[in-house]
């Protein structure tokens, strides 16, 4: 059986301060609980938890541990070892035009284990050089195609103080005073070139939000049609697609043209010497030489040429693979006829607008105003060839000429059919949906990369997930697991492509679907896992009480701490205990012996306000003795 698994992670001595915090230098932090380090070598035992426990593809894990224990210490030397092997074989610029260039942090000294396909793997970074081997002892990282023999990593962390680049100013290097290394990995225009993205995007810490939420709105309305057509299921437990309004975006057809002028002409046009209006209208002839039907006009017909000249040349600047078919055809009439023809061939994400506007032109089912499922249903269907894939649903939805407004139904309390649009859904429903169409975008984006020419596919995606119980009631937590994968299943890929999961949680939720054995428990930076074990034998399935105790460090009680004062300090006073911090206590809450039934009422466990009733009841019977 195919297999892949991120192992775990070993600060080395003399490795930055700031990176490892409070980790032990030279520790091996495991993530899989059947691999131990040993004589300089990690070695493999049986392992307990079945191999398709969640799929044949996937396998999922967890760190857990307070605040401060050194978790998002662990997941940012992951991401920092990956940064830096990507610079080291990439160099700055990874490939394209358009990208932030990389930048090495300062002073990292580490190791980064993973097995693929039954093989353990070493990457070490060590101050400017790096080494990467397998346990047989081939070398690795010789060219930027190992480096996609490597795997993706997608990072997904909302909270507001993550991801600052502000706060890595320690781990500049000396001739990048004014780059911060982190900034490269929230890319959105390097083709997947550079194996990690940092999710959501930020700018020195900051969150656009309105940003956020039209990439988010544009993903989510994919993936509920998709799984409503194909798979008859809900994208959401409690909402279903109802309908799309849309309206012509003049103003942003506008913009862009505009930007292609400014920004992407004078890089085109020091390659070949072509004035604008030469260069729109070959742009042009070239895609209207290969369809026919870009010869019929409707009232967008204009929109839709003008928008194909802004994308062309926008994949040209930004992703260099494409530039090849544009610098090499001097011979050729014109300079575009061989770069349309490549751009058709791509079915990769980076031209899933061009798709969208050429299926678009051949059959304008589209016009301003609203389009209800019932009508959308059939013509995708048709539309779509039966084809199980997101890609051709994607290339079905409203072009991007248009704005689009998405409505959900779903239903009241009384059973009644109510409508909402989907920016109007609470906090905690948007992040289930926007979260999980992101983690779904990417990975479908990476899968489709094997489609694309001249690019050698990832078959192994790493999904690292901070925290993502943010905003969520328990119920999400609790279907969280069971909703990521049963989407990943549906998304119709290969079962060769392997999926590796981390969770970072606070959720005991989230935690019961995950075996002991797949956990990494952390205490001031310190693995604890084997003292968790002998205090709570398995996680999978424990119940929540137990998940509280044991796994999340609770150092008192699994109750509020206000609680659980007001019930032992009762306890002391109905047992006569006079102690001044007692009474302390008693003066601060006016508790006295008059109303301690009162308090004893509030309590919700009922063997404890028995326990309460019966001191209480025995010791009225004594003063009254």
């Amino acid at each position: 059986m195919k297999t892949f698994k991120i192992i775990g992670v070993r600060p080395l001595k003399g490795c930055n301060k700031h990176v490892i915090k409070n980790l032990k230098s030279d520790t091996f932090y495991t993530f899989y609980n059947n691999y131990e380090f040993k004589d300089e070598k990690v070695i493999k035992s049986e392992q307990q938890v079945p191999d398709n426990l969640y799929a044949s593809n996937i396998s999922l894990h967890a760190i857990v541990g307070m605040n401060g224990s050194g978790k998002s210490t662990i997941v940012e030397l992951i991401i920092r070892i990956i940064n830096n092997l990507s610079f080291y074989i990439l160099g700055e610029q990874s490939g394209t035009y358009a990208a932030e260039p990389l930048v090495p942090v300062r002073r990292l000294n580490a190791e980064l284990y993973y097995e693929k396909d039954n093989v353990i793997y070493k990457i070490t970074i060590s101050n400017d050089s790096f080494s990467w081997t397998d346990e047989r002892g081939n070398i690795m990282g010789k060219n930027s195609e190992d480096l996609q023999s490597l795997f993706y990593t997608i990072v997904i962390n909302y909270s507001h103080y993550a991801y600052n680049s502000l706060e890595y100013q320690s781990e500049i290097m000396g001739r990048y005073k004014k780059k911060f290394w982190i900034e490269a990995l929230f890319h959105k225009n390097d083709g997947y070139r550079t194996p990690i993205v940092l999710n959501p995007f930020r700018e020195r810490g900051n969150i656009d939000i309105n940003v956020e939420t039209e990439l988010a709105e544009q993903r989510s309305i994919a993936f509920f049609s998709y799984f409503k057509l194909y798979h008859s299921i809900r994208f959401h437990p409690d909402y279903d697609i109802k309908s799309f309004a849309i309206k012509l975006d003049k103003d942003g057809v506008s913009q862009k043209i505009k930007h292609a002028m400014k920004d992407y002409y004078p890089y085109l046009a020091e390659i070949k010497d072509m004035s604008w209006e030469d260069m729109e209208k070959s742009i042009k002839e070239a895609w209207v030489k290969r369809f026919s039907f870009l010869n019929k006009n409707n009232e967008y017909s204009e929109y839709c040429y003008q928008y194909l000249v802004y994308k062309t040349m926008s994949i040209l600047v930004k992703y260099s693979f494409f530039q090849v078919y544009f610098k090499d055809n001097s011979k050729k009439e014109n300079p575009f006829d061989e770069v349309v023809t490549m751009l058709i061939k791509d079915e990769s994400h980076i031209t899933l607008k061009i798709h969208q506007i050429l299926y678009y032109l051949d059959d304008p089912y589209y016009h301003e105003g609203r389009y209800y499922w019932s009508d959308l249903e059939p013509f995708l269907k048709k539309r779509s060839d039966s084809s199980v894939q997101i890609d051709k649903i994607m290339y079905l939805l409203p072009p991007p000429i248009f704005k689009t407004s998405f409505y959900l139904s779903y239903r009241t309390d009384k059973g009644q059919l109510g409508v909402v649009n989907i920016t109007d859904l609470s906090s905690g429903e948007r992040q289930l949906v926007y979260s999980m169409s992101s983690i779904l975008y990417h990975v479908h984006n990476i899968y489709t990369i094997r489609n694309a020419e001249n690019r050698k596919p990832y078959n192994c995606v790493q999904i690292i997930l901070e925290e993502i119980e943010q905003y969520y009631h328990p119920e999400y937590q609790r279907i969280l697991i069971s909703t990521l994968i049963d989407y990943l299943n549906k998304l119709n890929i290969d079962k060769n492509f392997r999926i590796d999961i981390l969770l970072v949680t606070h959720s005991p939720f989230v935690l019961s679907d995950i075996p002991m054995e797949n956990i990494l428990f952390l205490e001031q930076g310190k693995s604890v896992t084997s003292e968790v074990k002998e205090k709570l034998k398995e996680s999978f399935g424990a119940n929540m009480y137990d998940l509280l105790r044991f796994s999340f460090f609770l150092k008192e009680s699994a109750i509020g701490k206000v609680s659980y004062d007001i019930i032992n300090r009762l306890m002391n006073r109905i047992m006569n205990d006079t102690s001044s911090d007692v009474f302390g206590f008693y003066e601060q809450t006016q508790i006295n012996h008059g109303n301690l039934d009162k308090y004893i009422k509030l309590v919700g466990d009922t063997f404890l306000k028995n326990i309460l009733d019966k001191k209480l009841g025995n010791n009225v019977s004594t003063e009254n003795n």
